[in-house]
């Protein structure tokens, strides 16, 4: 069974972690290493349930604070599995999620990425609407995968990890533009089996909410990743206006379309995996 590292990451989530983590201990697929990496909580209450899971034996990361993308890349570099698992310390995993990433990853070594239906919940319950993946419109949308996925860790390392200068979010998709190329493999398993937490209050909302900060960070994905834009130069023009789509009618019609195929996969097709080539 190949080792498969899950990196959780915690900043003042100290009131959903313990969920989260049991939501990793509950898998069954055994061989599972578990990094938690705090990315230096003020929370008195998250840290002081970190030093109680730490005397329980969980493998605790203490770091200065340096931002998501920074925490995660210190763990990733930690760790010892052939395959990364990156969850948000407020976020869940089904039971079964690592045996059905893995089992996709091993019988298909093609395969660089495995993916699932996402579902929020929390505040709001309702289906991640993600189309089907396109590389070049990868360019453009953030509307494909989501950060807690089945990765191998000797590309994560060789493409550089997360951007550490994606302080204020999108940093996963700024690395999915580089993880993935055109023509790569990936899949996605037809379950919903990764529970994103919709709260009220969140960094991506703050994000959404400033133009200054997204375009800062827009602009920083634009620059790390020159090449690959300029190799779709049509693509360029669409990226300029794609934040002054981001409430139109046609990106509206375009999410309702996904989760209506969400639906379909998940109620129809449940439990089938869909391969696509970027």
């Amino acid at each position: 069974m190949e080792l498969i590292s899950i990196i959780i990451t915690s900043y003042n989530e100290g009131k959903y972690l313990c969920e989260c983590l049991d939501s990793v201990h509950a898998q069954t697929y055994e061989n599972i290493e578990v990094l938690i990496v705090d990315d230096k909580s003020t929370d008195q209450n998250t840290i002081s349930i970190l030093k109680q899971l730490e005397k329980r034996g969980e493998r605790v990361i203490w770091l200065d604070h340096g931002g998501v993308s920074k925490a995660r890349n210190v763990a990733a570099k930690i760790a010892t599995g052939k395959y990364l698992i990156f969850l948000d310390g407020d976020d869940k995993l089904a039971s079964t999620y690592v045996e059905k990433m893995i089992d996709v990853a091993q019988y298909n070594k093609d395969v660089r990425m495995v993916y699932t239906i996402a579902r929020l919940f929390d505040s709001r319950s309702y289906l991640v609407p993600r189309a089907r993946p396109v590389y070049k419109k990868l360019l453009i949308y953030n509307h494909y995968f989501q950060v807690t996925c089945l990765l191998e860790k000797e590309r994560f390392i060789k493409i550089g990890g997360f951007n550490e200068k994606m302080i204020y979010g999108i940093e996963d998709w700024e690395l999915f533009l580089r993880y993935c190329q055109p023509g790569m493999k990936v899949a996605r398993v037809n379950e919903d089996l990764f529970y994103y937490r919709k709260k009220e209050h969140s960094r991506t909302i703050d994000v959404n909410e400033s133009i200054r900060k997204t375009l800062a960070m827009r602009l920083e994905m634009l620059h790390n990743n020159f090449d690959s834009y300029t190799e779709f130069p049509q693509v360029l023009r669409e990226y300029s206006l794609d934040i002054e789509r981001k409430r139109s009618l046609k990106t509206t019609l375009f999410k309702i379309k996904t989760v209506l195929e969400m639906y379909f996969y998940l109620y129809l097709k449940r439990g089938t995996v869909s391969f696509f080539e970027l």
